[in-house]
This record gives C-alpha cells, sequence and structure tokens, in this order.
C-alpha cells in the first residue's frame, strides 16, 4: 500500500524552499543575564574604577557575530568588541566604569548595548539590540538645587524667561538668584540676564523670572542657570524663539561644478511657528555683475516647517561657464514677498573644500544644507536595498513551488484513484454489460 504523504508535509516543504531562497539568516535569539547592574558614585569616582560584567547567552540554533558597545563616555568595555557564541551558548561581557566629580546627583542609568544584524549580507530581517543598565546612584548634597528653564513667553519681541530651582538636597536654601546668558546664532554672547533672589524652601520649587527684549526675530540659544551658597550652581539650557512671519536665506554652497547641468541645494530657513510654501531660483552674472548669464527655472513650490531649514533644489546649466569666481543672487518667493540674497558663486572642476552653506549655526533648530548624495531632509537616502521585493520574489516563488506540489500531489491522487475505478481487462464492467474476453484455450476449442 502507498502511504500517502499529508498535504502539510508539502506546505512546510514550500516554507523550507523559500527560506533556502531567500538566502535569509534570521537574527540571533538572545538575551542577557544579569538585564542590569548598579553601583554608587564614591565606587567609580576620584580616580577609583569599578568593574563589572554580564552574559550574553545565544538561545538559537545558529551561530552569530555580535558587538557589545558603550553608550556613556563614563563606560569602557574591556572584553572583546566583537565575538561569536556558539549555539546554546554564552560570551561574558566585561566592563570598566569611571565617574568624574561634575557627575549629576541622583539616579543615571548608563547604558551598554549588545547588537547583532542579519547574517551572511541578508538584505532583510530585524537586528538584535539588547541594553544592558547600569544604575549609578550619587546622593544629593545637602543643600542642592536643581534647575530647569520652565517658561518661555514671547510677545512681539518682548521676551519672559522663567527659572524653576527645585531643592532636592536635605537643607533650605536662602538668598539663591538666577542668570542667564544668551547667544547669538554664531554663539556670540549678545546678552546677560539675572532674577531677584529667592528662597527655595526644603522639598519645594521656587520660580525665577527674567526679562530680555530681542533685537530681531530668530532663535536664541539661552544658558540659564541659579545660583546659591558661596560657589554652588545647577545650570540648564533652553532656546528662545522670537518668531515672525518670515523666511530667510541661509548661507547657500559657495562651489558648482563646470561643463554640465548641476542640481543646487538652496537652504531656507524659517522664523515662524507654522509651515510657510515658498520657492526660489538662482542667478548668476557675467563680468559686468549685472547682466544674468545663467537664471534658473523656480524650484518647485514647498512649506518650510516652522523653525527649521529646507533645501530646494534647482538645476544650474554651467556648460558655457568658464571657470572661475562670479557675482550670484538667490532669489526667494513667499507670501507675495520676494527676499534676495546676494554672494560670490564659484565655478569649478572640483569641489575643493565644504561649501558655506554646510556649516551648522547653533540655535538654529533647523538642518544643515544637504551633501550631494542626500536628500532634501539631510539624510543620506536609502539605498535599494532589495529587501521589499525580495520578499514578494521569494513568497510568489514560494507559491508556484507550492502550486505545482500541490498539482503534483492532487493529480497523483485522481490519477490513483481513476485506475482504481477503470476495469481490469476480464472485468464486466461497472453495468456487467460487456462480457469478459474469451481466454485463448477457449478461443481454440470453439475453432
Amino acid at each position: 500500500m502507498r502511504r500517502k504523504i499529508p498535504a502539510f508535509s508539502y506546505f512546510a516543504l514550500a516554507i523550507a524552499f523559500m527560506l533556502v531562497l531567500s538566502g535569509v539568516a534570521y537574527p540571533i535569539s538572545a538575551a542577557i543575564s544579569p538585564a542590569s547592574g548598579s553601583l554608587t558614585y564614591d565606587a567609580a569616582s576620584g580616580g577609583k574604577v569599578a568593574t563589572g560584567s554580564f552574559n550574553v547567552i545565544n538561545s538559537d540554533i545558529t551561530a552569530g557575530d555580535m558587538t557589545a558597545i558603550s553608550q556613556s563616555p563614563y563606560v569602557t568595555v574591556t572584553s572583546e568588541k566583537v565575538f561569536k557564541i556558539p549555539p546554546g551558548g554564552s560570551y561574558t561581557v566585561t566592563y570598566e566604569v569611571r565617574l568624574p566629580d561634575d557627575f549629576p546627583p541622583g539616579q543615571t542609568r548608563l547604558l551598554v548595548t549588545a547588537t547583532k544584524a542579519p547574517d551572511n549580507g541578508a538584505t532583510f530581517g530585524i537586528a538584535v539590540a539588547l541594553n544592558y543598565v547600569i544604575f549609578v546612584d550619587r546622593p544629593y548634597p545637602d543643600a542642592y538645587v536643581d534647575a530647569q528653564v520652565s517658561g518661555v513667553k514671547v510677545v512681539d519681541k518682548a521676551v519672559s524667561l522663567t527659572v524653576t530651582g527645585a531643592n532636592k538636597g536635605s537643607l533650605p536654601i536662602s538668598g539663591a538668584k538666577a542668570y542667564a546668558t544668551v547667544f547669538d546664532n554664531s554663539g556670540a554672547v549678545i546678552d546677560n540676564l539675572q532674577s531677584d533672589s529667592a528662597d527655595i524652601p526644603l522639598a519645594t520649587s521656587t520660580d525665577f523670572s527674567m526679562v530680555w527684549n530681542a533685537p530681531k526675530t530668530g532663535s536664541y540659544p539661552v544658558e540659564a542657570w541659579i545660583s546659591w551658597g558661596a560657589n554652588n550652581s545647577s545650570v540648564a539650557k533652553s532656546v528662545i524663539r522670537v518668531g515672525e512671519e518670515s523666511l530667510d536665506i541661509a548661507p547657500p554652497p559657495t562651489q558648482i561644478l563646470g561643463g554640465s547641468i548641476q542640481p543646487y541645494k538652496i537652504p531656507i530657513d524659517s522664523t515662524w511657528n507654522e509651515p510657510i510654501s515658498a520657492n526660489a531660483l538662482l542667478r548668476i552674472f557675467g563680468s559686468d555683475g549685472k547682466t544674468a548669464v545663467v537664471e534658473t527655472v523656480p524650484s518647485a513650490t514647498m512649506a518650510v516647517p516652522g523653525w527649521e531649514t529646507k533645501d530646494f533644489l534647482v538645476y544650474v546649466d554651467t556648460t558655457s561657464l568658464a571657470y572661475g569666481a562670479y557675482n550670484a543672487e538667490i532669489e526667494l518667493d513667499y507670501n507675495g514677498k520676494k527676499v534676495t540674497k546676494d554672494f560670490t558663486l564659484e565655478v569649478v572642476s572640483k569641489i575643493t573644500e565644504t561649501p558655506a552653506g554646510n556649516t551648522t549655526q547653533p540655535g538654529t533648530g533647523g538642518q544643515n544644507p544637504t551633501q550631494p548624495g542626500q536628500n532634501q531632509s539631510g539624510t543620506q537616502p536609502e539605498q535599494p536595498s532589495g529587501g521589499f521585493d525580495m520578499n514578494f520574489i521569494i513568497i510568489g516563488a514560494a507559491l508556484v513551488v507550492f502550486a505545482a506540489i500541490y498539482f503534483v500531489f492532487f493529480g497523483k491522487k485522481k490519477e490513483g484513484a481513476a485506475q482504481e475505478q477503470a476495469p481490469a481487462p476480464g472485468d464486466t464492467g461497472a453495468q456487467g454489460a460487456q462480457p469478459p474476453a474469451p481466454a485463448q484455450k477457449q478461443k481454440d476449442e470453439e475453432d
């Protein structure tokens, strides 16, 4: 008797075949033990070093390379940075902790991350990331104030800044005062502020208020702190944004390749809370500095998000331009307004320096203009890995294989059934209408 193979087995075979086609080694199934550790500030400060360890356990059926990476400048991994764990095995990660004198009081979490990506260059799969947490406890001093910028209110260009001091120590604080330094976008100090003095009773918070008049709209980094006692202070940082429904042209790239049609990105800054739609274009002037020898088509109209920077893309035909420096102008058009920016643009055979538009000004809250090969958000474009399309190819192939197995299996089953039902030689048939074929001996006797 033929042994029938269940249809499920064929389905399992199709799935196995799909995995073979995919070439994917699924991520390691791992765990860490213990999940966390703790130490006191005194154990790793003042020149002392605290050590510790944890185990990375491989509960998968395959081995895999993993890495242990410290996420804190105070933690150093002392074991191998890259290690392989056999199936069912484990690896001990060791580390050292060194804490500085200005380490903050309270409880702080330090992380060490064990990671593993998909094996064998797989184009899809989920990477493993396991975090081991080191809890560091440093007692609050008897007199300690935690400072936070709790409020920034802007009316036109008048700014009200509130800094809150929370008493986290075991003693009341008297005669505390808040201070603030305001910076411009280049990091230069433009103003210093201070509040009236006030007390901070035990286990309470006190607000310190300061006012400031901004010279113009824009984004201003601020460093605030609360001072108490002889030389005690606690620092907090924030940003003051003085808004106006306006856009501005950030420093653009100062070089462009000659001899072809080149993409050129124009960075636009917003100093408003809501998105503003705009477009931009570039002009390059001839030797007289007045006649435009190249003028691009305006960029696509796009919205610049509030307090961010967005790149507007134009295409510049430099085929007719000799190498050298040119006077150039960017024109920005938004809400019926036109803003222009004059600068010097150099047509070069090779980009030899970082364009000025690719530097970040502190406190702008925006993104850098992008380098060649980046998208408009300033991030590297995703390379087509084929993972998504490969999924469909693999699934489609598996379905084809499964369908073929299905038809082969059930086709053979139907063929077997048909053979069982078909009349054998000498059979009368289903209806008994046909007589059996005469045997050879009978035929001879009849003759």
